[in-house]
């Protein structure tokens, strides 16, 4: 059997054709259904994100595998052999399950480190699970690919420094604050990041959430969504005696905020640190204001450049998830290859059992009368010699299970001693014996 995987990313084709390949939640589980009905697929799953498709499909054959793989996206999605030619990446084999534990280990993601692919995959294999498109290959395979990315998350650092720059300011907040539990926070504006931002902060337990706009309704609007309070936009700045945290991200041409508002404002604060994040461009603080005691400000520069140095940090821990990852790829080949090779070395040990019983009875009326305990002796001796002249190709057979050629062992042993095709109905084996 092969394990064979068709796909597209963000890295093979632009966002207009990965819309054309969506699977939607809804209709998932029918689609899989077709997938594992496609003659020549065993075994199936699908991986369907924002930035990535992906087809895992068991098969007896690759080339016909491959073969209904594009034929169940042109059915499914009007996709057709030209499209996936161009667009679509094929693995077969090892270079699968790299794949695809490299995906699940976020390695593969537009952003390094990423948690939510992790849970995506999980999604996928328990819809597969549901309506039984996965078996023995797929299911031990994606417990594996599982287990490598929990491995690669927590024997690395991957996924410990933000690199988005709502995050980053997030995170710079618990740095100053340590504790957000009982912090406040003013949105100055509704820009898309400084609402991200927002929404981390709560996460990290942020107790109350002010919004001024310009445009008082949008403010209102704003703070529903996160259960907080609307203010108008002329009061904010009597808000900063209270807040912790301020994030800006108005469209104003000039500084909203002076440093020379300060020496009373900290007064009234008593001298409480306060925490701005300035994301506006032109930008909405002045940058001196960082320069007052127990203000700390940062600008959209300021977060890019932590954004920087941890994207760099990811891709030093990447490469130590993908010396882990290898580790856990050559496992998985080593089962594949032994599930292989099983049948191989039970059909050696009963064909050399076999012809032990055929020369016994062969043999047996030469040696006249016998009691119950010879009898027991000569089928024990004659048992104990083929164990131990299997003992050693056994061995060696399961031990050469994770190397390449290890398959071509199992043929050459196959061949040596006339193994009979495992596929093949026994009663036709039996037949052939006698003969």
């Amino acid at each position: 059997m092969e394990i064979l995987l068709i796909g597209l990313s963000h890295r093979s084709a632009p966002l207009e054709v990965r819309e054309r390949l969506w699977f939607p939640t809804s209709s998932l589980a029918e689609s899989l259904r077709s997938l594992v009905e496609m003659e020549g697929i065993e075994e199936g799953m699908i991986l369907s994100t924002c930035n990535r498709t992906e087809i895992l499909g068991v098969s007896g054959n690759g080339e016909d595998g491959f073969l209904a793989l594009e034929a169940f996206l042109e059915s499914q999605k009007k996709f057709s052999r030209e499209d996936a030619a161009r667009y679509c990446y094929r693995y077969t084999g090892r270079e699968t399950v790299k794949h695809l534990f490299r995906v699940a280990s976020s390695l593969d993601s537009m952003v390094v480190g990423e948690p939510q692919i992790l849970g995506q995959v999980k999604e996928a294999f328990q819809k597969s699970c549901e309506i039984r498109a996965t078996g023995p290959i797929l299911d031990h395979l994606l417990r594996k690919a599982i287990s490598a990315a929990k491995r690669v998350r927590t024997d690395t650092e991957i996924g410990r420094n933000p690199v988005s720059i709502s995050y980053a300011a997030a995170q710079l907040a618990r740095q100053i604050f340590d504790d957000l539990s009982n912090r406040s926070i003013l949105l100055v504006g509704s820009g898309r990041m400084s609402e991200l931002a927002v929404r981390y902060l709560i996460g990290d337990g942020v107790r109350e959430v002010f919004v001024a706009n310009r445009t008082y309704e949008k403010a209102v609007k704003m703070a529903r969504k996160h259960n907080g309070t609307p203010i108008r936009f002329d009061q904010f700045f009597d808000y900063l005696q209270k807040v912790d945290v301020v994030l800006t991200s108005t469209s104003a041409p000039h500084w909203i905020i002076k440093k020379d508002d300060f020496p009373g404002l900290m007064r009234k604060r008593r001298s409480r640190p306060i925490f701005f994040i300035d994301i506006a461009v032109p930008r909405d603080v002045e940058p001196s204001v960082n320069e007052i005691e127990n203000v700390y400000l940062y600008d959209i520069d300021d977060l890019q450049s932590v954004v920087d140095v941890n994207v760099e940090q990811r891709r030093r821990e990447a490469v130590h998830g993908e010396q882990i990852l290898e580790k856990e790829v050559a496992s998985f080949q080593a089962w594949l290859l032994s599930r292989d090779l099983s049948p191989t070395i039970v059909a050696l040990r009963e064909q050399l059992h076999s012809i032990r019983k055929k020369e016994i009875r062969k043999y047996r009326k030469r040696l006249g009368p016998l009691s119950q305990q010879q009898e027991q002796t000569m089928e024990e001796m004659s048992a104990a010699i083929v164990n131990k002249i299997l003992h050693h190709p056994i061995q060696w057979l399961k031990r050469s299970s994770g190397e390449p050629d290890a398959l071509q062992f199992g043929d050459l042993l196959k061949r040596l001693f006339a193994l009979p095709d495992p596929l093949e109905p026994k009663q036709e084996r039996e037949k052939k014996e006698e003969k």
